[in-house]
């Protein structure tokens, strides 16, 4: 989230947040360590709309539905909403906000593979190398160019604190497009975390 550049976020507190899990003391059953996945958002989702978090997560699988330029109906299947009203979500014309519903269960199946078997048609069958680049270049995120630095800060602000960094190198490795230079920059700022970053 940080890391785009609609967004004005430069900095944010992570200290002990690697376990992802909740709070100990909330009692928020099957749907507590959900996470979103930038790269592969597919999956089962099982959403209490009264967090914060989950609406949170609702909202960013309506941005990938629209990235990948489809309503984000057809992306769920096996929908289930605990409230007897239609499910309403909707983008705000005034701030581009997607607006999700404060109340109620709501679980579904989330896929785009049919829209990514359609983008890579054109490819010859046995082009892997132009399959990885285009795969890479529309499905994982590249950081804005000013960004990079609050990134870069969140970073070496984690020096000595490893369970952290490790979790924050896991996600850049998973869900982000790095330059080398970037890389570089990430083993002179944590030269323990070397082999980490580059492995």
């Amino acid at each position: 989230l940080m890391a785009r550049k609609e967004n004005d976020i430069r900095h944010f507190d992570a200290e002990g947040c690697f376990t992802g899990g909740p709070d100990m003391e909330e009692d928020v059953g099957d749907a507590a360590c959900q996470t979103f996945s930038f790269t592969n958002p597919g999956g089962r989702y099982k959403l209490q709309l009264a967090r914060p978090y989950h609406r949170a997560m609702l909202r960013m699988l309506c941005k990938t539905a629209e990235r990948y330029k489809v309503p984000w109906e057809k992306c769920m299947s096996d929908l289930n909403y605990s409230l007897p009203e239609r499910l309403s979500v909707s983008k705000n014309a005034t701030t581009k906000i997607w607006q999700a519903p404060t109340a109620g269960d709501l679980s579904f199946n989330f896929s785009l593979e049919s829209q990514i078997e359609a983008k890579w048609s054109s490819l010859e069958e046995d082009d892997f190398v132009g399959f990885l680049q285009k795969h890479f270049e529309f499905t994982r995120f590249k950081p804005s160019l000013n960004k990079v630095v609050p990134l870069c800060n969140k970073w070496a602000e984690l020096n000595g604190r490893s369970l952290d960094q490790e979790v924050f190198i896991q996600a850049l490795a998973k869900d982000f497009n790095m330059s080398v230079a970037y890389v570089q920059y990430l083993c002179k700022a944590a030269p323990s975390m070397e082999a980490d970053v580059i492995n």
